[in-house]
């Protein structure tokens, strides 16, 4: 009896630790496919032939919840950037961007011109609306690059703040503008959305808090100095973004504790427009690229 009950223990742990290996076989795989569909949401490298933008993301585990959208429209050559930082890690945070990248497609189908204070009050009511009494918020950055003038607006909600790199090695902050995305009802948030001037060879960077909280042995922080203090780097690298992630990399010390995205966006030179392009809503979609 005795030999017959070690048997059938036996048998029933073999048979648990074989059912628990192929759900995680199955999990694994699952995690994969995941993966192919958060990562086809985010946009390419992409060269207007008067800016570049480009992106290193490193997610703290297969998914996560760090996004940048891309639009760049045709009809007035401006480019719209909105970079996204969902409250947590993993699935649950990857299933609220697949959400917000569907609502920011939505809002540049029906308004492909809408400026960072337009968005980002979209934004924030659909967050506040759909999300926030689940806990669940977001900071964010969205800037629009005009190269026929060089012109930049930016609205910061409660994200780290982006900074310019300019051609002469200097660097300044584009400092935050209003709270996080959520927070506040549609009749209470106001964006506040601001300007300032960039001229070629100039490079806005922005990136999530898991750069600057990346820590090294003694558990000092990367820090927002250390970021300033990359991008003062001359001469300038190929890819700041490239640049910046080995930089964080370098300084880290195990593995990261948050999800690490960083992008550039550089103005190359300045659009001449041709003077019977008209900034009418375009009738099709040839004349607006979400550049994904």
């Amino acid at each position: 009896a005795g030999l017959s009950s070690w048997r059938f223990r036996k048998s029933r742990d073999n048979f648990d630790r074989r059912m628990l290996g192929e759900r995680m076989e199955t999990l694994g795989g699952e995690l994969s496919r995941a993966r192919i569909v958060h990562d086809a949401m985010f946009p390419r490298a992409t060269d207007t032939g008067h800016a570049v933008f480009e992106y290193a993301y490193l997610p703290m585990q297969e998914i996560g919840g760090d996004y940048v959208h891309l639009h760049s429209c045709r009809v007035t050559g401006r480019i719209y950037l909105t970079l996204l930082d969902v409250a947590g890690h993993g699935l649950a945070a990857a299933l609220t961007v697949n959400r917000l990248f569907g609502e920011l497609e939505r809002i540049r189908a029906e308004k492909w011109d809408a400026t960072p204070h337009d968005l980002m009050e979209l934004l924030n009511r659909y967050i506040n609306l759909t999300m926030a009494p689940y806990n669940l918020y977001a900071t964010g950055t969205c800037l629009m690059l005009d190269p026929n003038s060089g012109d930049l607006k930016w609205v910061n909600a409660g994200h780290p703040p982006a900074v310019i790199r300019r051609i002469n090695g200097a660097v300044t902050d584009l400092p935050g503008t209003t709270v996080l995305l959520g927070a506040e009802s549609y009749a209470e948030f106001e964006p506040n959305q601001q300007a300032t001037h960039i001229d070629p060879g100039d490079t806005v960077i922005a990136y999530t808090d898991g750069i600057f909280e990346a820590r090294d042995s003694d558990g000092r922080r990367f820090g927002i100095d250390g970021l300033r203090e990359t991008a003062r780097f001359t001469p300038p690298p190929r890819d700041w973004t490239r640049f910046i992630m080995n930089a964080v990399n370098k300084h880290l010390h195990g593995a990261s504790q948050d999800d690490m995205l960083v992008v550039s966006l550089q103005l190359t030179s300045l659009r001449v427009a041709d003077t019977e392009e008209s900034p009418a809503e375009p009738t099709s979609g040839a004349a607006m690229d979400a550049s994904r």
